[in-house]
């Protein structure tokens, strides 16, 4: 297992590499796929609005990624493998955070949208409205990423296919002109990594805790479970927009 562990955490550190250095040589690989994929914007109202719907909800992927977890939480009582997930989850939304720093942090480049090298063309109907900063890695996808990968920690038969959903939903961030392909390489290299990196068996045996206060505690552990994984599933989407108007109002008054 401990091979196995040191073998994933590399492998997801070398994709990331990889990922970052094609970021920081946009021309190389970011912008000619981003070009061809941008090509097909603008061509069907209904397209544009199917990409934007799963794009702008995460009910498609976070949700759906979340209602697994669960599914696999379920299926047996086993503590090891509830430790796991449960620190797995965690991991994931802590690599989200990572990867919202590095944003700041790496000189890579701007959204497509706003890469005047290309000349992006946006869908229909649809208008450039987030941040500004760098774009490498995709928060995004480094959550939801990482959310698959306690799939794969969990053994769920269904690991391989949202894999697969899950890569296929998130190129709509592409499409729409939010993140390069770099983007969303090195944000589920750095979710994977995250989430292996955290089953170490020190972590592993502390989860078992926690574990054990849910068979002793279950309508609170349950309660506090269903806000956090709300949460996680939206990206806390409410609670930030509620602490920017906060800050907002504080620093106009």
């Amino acid at each position: 297992m401990r091979q196995n562990l040191v073998r994933n955490v590399l492998a997801s550190g070398v994709v990331f590499a990889l990922a970052l250095a094609a970021a920081a040589n946009a021309d190389l690989f970011d912008r000619p796929v981003t070009v061809f994929i941008n090509r097909f914007a603008g061509r069907s109202d209904l397209f544009d609005r199917v990409a934007s719907v799963v794009y702008w909800y995460p009910t498609f992927t976070g949700a759906a990624l979340m209602a697994l977890i669960w599914s696999c939480w379920f299926e047996d009582e086993d503590s090891e493998r509830r430790s796991r997930i449960l620190s797995g989850t965690l991991a994931a939304v802590a690599a989200g955070m990572v990867s919202r720093f590095l944003q700041h942090a790496l000189p890579t480049h701007p959204r497509p949208y706003y890469d005047a090298a290309i000349h992006f063309r946006m869908p229909l109907n649809q208008e450039p409205l987030l941040n500004t900063w760098h774009s490498f890695p995709s928060d995004h996808v480094t959550v939801f990423a990482g959310l698959v990968a306690v799939l794969f920690v969990a053994g769920s038969r269904l690991a391989i296919p949202m894999l697969i959903y899950t890569a296929v939903m998130e190129l709509a961030r592409t499409y729409m002109g939010a993140h390069y392909p770099s983007d969303l390489i090195g944000g589920a290299a750095l979710g994977f990594l995250c989430v292996w990196a955290m089953q170490v068996p020190l972590i592993v045996t502390g989860g078992v805790r926690i574990v054990a206060w849910e068979r002793s505690c279950r309508p609170a552990f349950y309660a506090i479970a269903f806000f956090f994984s709300y949460q996680v599933a939206m990206l806390f989407t409410e609670l930030r927009s509620a602490g920017s108007l906060l800050m907002h109002q504080m620093s106009q008054g």
